[in-house]
């Protein structure tokens, strides 16, 4: 999952915005360096991330994709955020933009304590509304774009998103569906990682 979901989940699990936002940026060993309730959040991502990975309703969508099905998880991220955010009403009692505003303002209140590759990409986030963002088509496609500019071969991205407005309504219908199961997971994630 990518931004919007990760920030939200950990809103839904009462576990730390910052730390889930995190995962991606702490590796190994340093998590231990950090506040308990990042470490929370960070270990909380990456269930969210496996548990992603391996989900039975996802498998068809990344065959779906052919050449590109190497970056599947990279190009579903992003998609299932623009899903999340569109359907965003489904899923929370806050609106999308006062969401966004609540996770902008707990990265401020944690800037000093983040890692200087994260809180680069924290400004910008925040900077650009990234989150609220997320429902718009074109933002999709610049995120994919600037994606693959940072894989090495440089594959282009926008076949898939021509691959997801044909098929909108069966991708997203997926995507809602996975979003809940992927709710109750890390629900029950949280607990656990709690008591441990």
């Amino acid at each position: 999952m990518n931004f919007l979901a990760h920030a939200h989940l950990a809103y839904l699990t009462n576990t730390s915005i910052t730390g889930n936002l995190l995962g991606d940026f702490i590796k190994g060993a340093v998590l231990d360096e950090l506040n308990p309730s990042w470490q929370l959040g960070i270990r909380l991502h990456r269930k969210i991330d496996i548990y992603t990975d391996s989900h039975h309703s996802l498998k068809p969508l990344k065959v779906e994709l052919g050449p590109l099905r190497r970056f599947s998880g990279i190009i579903l991220d992003i998609l299932l955020d623009h899903i999340i955010a569109k359907h965003f009403e489904e899923f929370s009692n806050i609106a999308l933009s006062d969401f966004a505003q609540r996770v902008y303002q707990d990265l401020a209140i944690d800037r000093a304590q983040q890692p200087s590759n994260f809180e680069v990409v924290s400004q910008r986030m925040i900077a650009g509304d990234w989150l609220s963002n997320y429902q718009h088509l074109k933002i999709i496609e610049q995120a994919l774009i600037r994606t693959s500019q940072r894989i090495s071969t440089k594959p282009d991205f926008r076949p898939a998103l021509i691959w997801y407005q044909r098929n909108q309504q069966h991708i997203d219908d997926i995507g809602t569906t996975f979003y809940r199961d992927l709710i109750a997971h890390s629900r029950q994630q949280a607990i656990i990682l709690s008591a441990t």
